[in-house]
């Protein structure tokens, strides 16, 4: 028998370990859900604050998932569910205590690489209206204070508020209120992914490529 052959051969025998393809199975749906928090961070419109806030989001969800595989629930886990249900797989309790490690240390990776996140210091760039006073005291100087404090009094930046984006919004605040709008302004500088520098070298690869195809054309 051939190397080839062989290999086919016992790639095919994994097919008939249920085993293996709940394992597959597993992985195949933790690496989706990886995929959709990717996907809902990229756009134009991405700031840190909606980074740390499905970041923070998706732990929580980890932790829940862990405390349902605990108990024996698997459906977050769709292909897993559909071998174990339609299949009448079962789940070995190796398997189930590898995949609670296995979201364990996720978690536990994410905190690591983010490890100064917090959701509540962005409260105040999100919605200055919803932030109570004594919860800036020790993070914003004085002067800014005292402009945050004449900031949530207006009713018209109220107005305003409700009409615009957060960017928008604090761009508009800087002349009324340059220090609060300033801190709010170098919070939303900072961006989460790499998807603007991604597009625009998408866009100069079309036009190199339109450039070269027209210069073919016209050496013909």
């Amino acid at each position: 028998m051939s190397f080839s052959k062989y290999k086919i051969k016992k790639t095919i025998a994994l097919f008939n370990d249920n085993s293996w393809l709940l394992t597959l199975s597993s992985l195949a749906d933790i690496f989706k859900k990886l995929n959709i928090l990717n996907l809902s961070l990229q756009g134009r419109e991405s700031y840190i604050m909606d980074f740390v806030e499905k970041l923070t989001a998706f732990q929580s969800i980890l932790d829940l998932w862990i405390r349902k595989i605990e108990d024996g629930r698997m459906g977050m886990f769709s292909r897993v569910t559909n071998l174990i249900e339609i299949h009448d797989y079962r789940l070995p309790e190796e398997l189930r205590d590898a995949i609670i490690l296995h979201l364990k240390a996720m978690n536990d990776d994410f905190t690591r690489y983010f490890p100064e996140i917090r959701k509540s210091d962005y409260n105040l760039v999100r919605n200055p209206f919803m932030q109570k006073v004594e919860d800036c005291i020790t993070d914003v100087q004085d002067d800014a204070l005292e402009e945050f404090i004449n900031l949530i009094d207006d009713s018209g930046a109220k107005v305003v508020f409700s009409t615009m984006s957060v960017p928008q919004f604090w761009c508009s605040m800087l002349h009324t209120y340059p220090l609060i709008s300033q801190i709010a302004i170098k919070a939303l500088l900072p961006f989460p992914s790499t998807y603007l520098s991604e597009t625009g070298f998408s866009s100069l690869l079309i036009i190199k490529t339109k450039i070269e195809i027209d210069w073919m054309l016209n050496m013909i």
